[in-house]
C-alpha cells in the first residue's frame, strides 16, 4: 500500500470487497441457471468501526503533545439469495358428509362426520 490512499471502492483497500463480489456474483448467476430460478438477491454490507487512540507529537518547540489519530476497521459480508419457489398443490372439499368444529378438548378446529339424525339403531356406523 501506499503512503496515502483514498478511501474509495476503486481503492485497494477494497480489493477484497470487489473480489468477493465478483466471485458471488458468478457463483449466483451459475446457481441461478442451474436451479432454473429467475430472481436472486446479492447483498454486501459493509460495517465501519474506529478505534481512536492519542498519539504523541513532538512539536518545533519540543513540547510532546497528544493528538487523536483515528485507526479505522473496514468489515464486509456478501450474502446470495437464490429465490427458488417450490409448492405442490391440492384440494380436500367437505362434500356434506363432514363438517368444521372447534374441538372442546383440543380446541382446534377439527373436521367431523354429520351424524343422520334418521339414522337407525342397526346402523354401525
Amino acid at each position: 500500500m501506499s503512503r496515502e490512499m483514498a478511501l474509495r471502492l476503486e481503492s485497494e483497500v477494497f480489493d477484497e470487497v470487489r473480489a468477493g463480489i465478483n466471485n458471488y456474483l458468478q457463483i449466483t448467476l451459475a446457481k441461478m441457471d442451474d436451479s432454473k430460478s429467475n430472481e436472486a438477491e446479492l447483498t454486501v454490507k459493509l460495517n465501519i468501526k474506529f478505534d481512536r487512540m492519542d498519539l504523541p507529537v513532538i512539536s518545533k518547540t519540543g513540547d510532546n503533545d497528544l493528538r487523536e489519530a483515528i485507526f479505522p476497521q473496514l468489515s464486509h459480508k456478501i450474502t446470495s439469495i437464490i429465490k427458488t419457489k417450490y409448492d405442490t398443490g391440492g384440494k380436500f372439499v367437505a362434500d356434506g358428509d363432514y363438517e368444521l368444529v372447534k374441538s372442546n378438548d383440543s380446541h382446534e378446529y377439527i373436521m367431523r362426520k354429520i351424524v343422520d339424525p334418521q339414522q337407525s339403531l342397526y346402523d354401525t356406523e
